[in-house]
């Protein structure tokens, strides 16, 4: 039993790993793609009203390709795999042909009614060209959440089968193509936002075809079936009510947080945006590659009725997110103004830019280890089909984070966005762990609790790193080869400290008994 249980954490180690490093290709080309969008655009109007329009399918795409879709399709299809390939294979195409159907729907209804409103509000609309602006990027961009829902889809089916490579890689591509168009578009069209709109979709398509490539060669290609309802979708679709109740109490939150920041000072939103994105580098590559290798291990666990499994994934589960996420949020926060400015400033993306982005990005920082603590807690209970808990926790985090958006940003501007999400992400992830003890599903265990303190005491070591870096007033005259050059060394010096301190330390993170 004790070699089954380092086997199973070794393999969830490998696939980590293999995710982790296609994850981290796409967002080192994803910080390419911020970089020419704020030479490009800035953080001026204009791109406050794409990041606007582009985030409503992107909100719809935490319901029907990721987030609630996932969380209900892997533990349903699990089950099928103990069943005929028939049956199998009916199940899929249902749920393939009711994603396709459902959004090609929402996005006519959405794109028709932009249309109407640009059509019959011109008295209304005369004088508001932000208001035309985002109806018609929204009218470009929406689309995009047809082909981001198929291509979830396959994501979803490649992952129950524990294949994660071209999920984790194909979003290199998109984000290839967004910073093509948006740089091309700014030279030669006269409004570029437009061009940057157009290029999501195109995107979009690509990524389609290259998951439709290997999933076909685990299930075939899909097939579009019209007027079958498989019992497997009332399941799922009884799941999903949970997980897309979970997921609107997300974007409840999103929304608000967005309707605040449209309030605030011009390039708000931009800020937040940029500031996120950054925060999000440890949590993309890292949080959610943790989370997706332990989405179909915690649900094979449960359905087999492994208990001592569960928990020990569970337990390696937080253990990783805590040896990364602390010293990650360590080195974010210190370094945040030099780590902007060295991306970001040029072109339009002006020096007060840099101020006000890195004020927010210093606040997320802080908040990095619950965010991805909520990923491994929130997954265990989607593994066990006990969709409704996370949400109740959602449901307590949301009111937490609009409490506290609406009296920071009256007190902080935007930092004060940042202060309630990141406040947010630690009572969610509270009030998850609570859940699970008071469940009798996982508690930590006396070497869960030494590994962390050993953690926190070797994430000092990251300081040395910020010893490299000179003042600001220097950073600004230094060229972009040197910044770099000081940024790779600090990390280096940082990383290496961390580690030797580690190993001096005897942690022994391959498995949750030691």
């Amino acid at each position: 039993m004790r070699n089954t249980q380092k086997g199973l954490v070794v393999s969830l180690i490998k696939f980590a790993s293999k995710v982790s490093a296609f994850t981290m290709l796409s967002r080192v080309i994803g910080f390419v793609r911020d970089t020419v969008f704020a030479m490009s655009f800035g953080a001026k109007s204009g791109f406050d009203i794409f990041l606007l329009a582009f985030r409503i399918p992107n909100m719809m795409r935490r319901i029907f390709a990721e987030g609630a879709f996932s969380q209900a399709f892997i533990p349903v299809l699990a089950e099928y795999e103990t069943k005929t390939t028939e049956e199998k294979q009916s199940f899929m195409n249902a749920v393939y042909s009711c994603l396709v159907l459902v959004t090609i729907a929402l996005s006519v209804i959405v794109c028709g009614g932009c249309e109407l409103v640009l059509r019959f509000g011109s008295g209304w609309l005369a004088n508001n060209e932000r208001t035309v602006l985002f109806f018609r990027l929204l009218q470009i961009t929406f689309p995009y959440l047809v082909l981001i829902t198929i291509t979830g889809y396959y994501t979803a089916a490649l992952q129950a089968k524990k294949h994660f490579t071209m999920a984790a890689f194909a979003p290199s591509f998109f984000n290839i193509i967004l910073t093509a168009g948006a740089y091309l578009s700014s030279i030669y069209l006269a409004v570029p936002i437009y061009g940057a709109a157009a290029t999501v979709m195109l995107g979009g398509f690509l990524q389609v075809g290259l998951m439709l490539y290997s999933y076909q060669k685990l299930y075939g290609l899909p097939t579009m079936v019209l007027f079958q309802l498989n019992p497997g979708i009332f399941k799922m679709l009884k799941l999903m009510c949970a997980g897309m109740y979970g997921a609107s109490v997300a974007q409840i939150g999103i929304s608000i947080d967005t309707i605040i920041l449209s309030t605030l000072a011009t390039g708000s939103i931009s800020w937040i945006y940029y500031a996120e994105r950054l925060s999000y580098l440890p949590l993309g590559v890292f949080g959610v590659s943790i989370a997706t290798v332990l989405s179909p291990s915690l649900a094979k666990s449960s359905q087999s009725g492994n208990q001592q499994a569960f928990q020990k994934q569970i337990a390696w589960g937080f253990v990783t997110s805590v040896m990364i996420a602390i010293p990650a949020a360590i080195s974010l926060g210190l370094l945040a103004e030099p780590i902007v400015m060295t991306l970001f400033y040029r072109g339009k993306f002006t020096l007060e830019d840099v101020a006000q982005t890195a004020a927010a990005l210093q606040i997320f920082a802080i908040g990095i280890p619950a965010y991805m603590w909520v990923k491994v807690f929130a997954g265990a209970f989607y593994a066990r089909q006990e969709t409704w808990i996370p949400v109740q926790c959602a449901t307590w985090s949301l009111a937490i984070n609009v409490v506290v958006g609406v009296i920071g940003s009256y007190l902080f501007a935007h930092v004060g966005i940042a202060c309630a999400v990141a406040t947010s992400a630690y009572v969610n992830a509270g009030l998850l762990y609570w859940r699970l003890k008071h469940e009798n599903i996982f508690a930590f265990e006396q070497t869960d609790l030494t590994k962390v303190s050993k953690v926190c005491g070797a994430s000092l070591c990251t300081l040395i790193g910020v010893w490299v870096i000179p003042p600001t007033s220097q950073w600004v005259g230094l060229t972009v080869k040197l910044q770099l050059s000081y940024l790779t060394a600090a990390m280096i010096i940082a990383l290496s400290g961390y580690v030797m301190t580690l190993w001096s330390l005897a942690l022994d993170w391959r498995s949750p008994e030691h």
